[in-house]
Parts: C-alpha cells; structure tokens; sequence
C-alpha cells in the first residue's frame, strides 16, 4: 500500500513539474499548427477573389526572408513595392505561399491584383511571375 501512495505522490510531482516547465506543451503546438493552416486556408481562398475581382497592379520585390527550398510549395516573406494601376504606390510586408519554380530575389516584378478594400492585401499572380529554368533546361542568356 505504501508504495503505490509513493508512486501516486511521484505522479503528481512529475505533473507539477511538467506544468511549471516554460516550454509550450504540446497542446499549444498543435494549436499553433491549427492557426497557420487556416490562415494559409484562408490567404489561398482569398486568392481566388482578388485574382478575379482585384485591382490590377506590379509588386517589386525590396526584400525576402530565405526561401525553404526542398517543397513544391513554401512559405516565404515577401517586402514589396506595390504600384496599382489606379492608385499610388506603397510598401507591404507579407507572408505568401510561394511555387518553388517562380524565380525569385530582390528586383523582381510580379504580376498581382490588390483588394480594394485592403491594401496590405494582394494576390500575386504566380502563373504569370518569372520563371526560372526547370532541372536540366538550356536557355539563352
């Protein structure tokens, strides 16, 4: 009897100390993890919109995090100079769900549509960006 009141007494101190640990557990991770999906849920069904309904325009790209090379897909940080075909020009920090085929790095146009109820939001035509050359592919310079 005593040893299973020892073993109970462990048990609550393990769990004291797992809850006094500073690390996020692993709820709070997967929450996290939830967040992000529905955010980029939420970024690729308004990309749709925008595409079809947005104000046309140019993005140059000012600054970029490091690109996460390895998925057909990433996510990467975009700073860009935004210039509307109706509006001013403007500045806007982002995170975007990039193609790893687009050619990428400071200076480069993209094609995108603005929200015009939103500035900070655009759409960047990825179909339509430059393109760099696929494995093995020859081109002029």
């Amino acid at each position: 009897m005593g040893m299973f009141k020892d073993l109970r007494g462990l048990l609550r101190s393990s769990k004291q100390l797992r809850d006094s640990m500073p690390m996020p557990s692993m709820r709070d991770s997967i929450q996290q993890l939830r967040e992000t999906v529905d955010n980029f849920s939420a970024q690729q069904a308004d990309q749709g919109r925008l595409l079809a309904e947005g104000i046309p325009g140019t993005a140059i790209i000012r600054e970029m995090g490091t690109p996460d090379r390895g998925a057909t897909w990433f996510n990467l940080m975009l700073d860009l100079e935004v210039h509307p075909t109706t509006r001013e020009a403007y500045r806007v920090a982002n995170d975007y769900l990039v193609p790893a085929a687009v050619h990428l790095e400071p200076g480069v146009e993209l094609p995108v549509k603005i929200d015009p109820d939103d500035r900070a939001k655009l759409a960047i035509d990825w179909e339509n960006a430059p393109r760099g050359p696929a494995l093995g592919e020859v081109r002029p310079l």
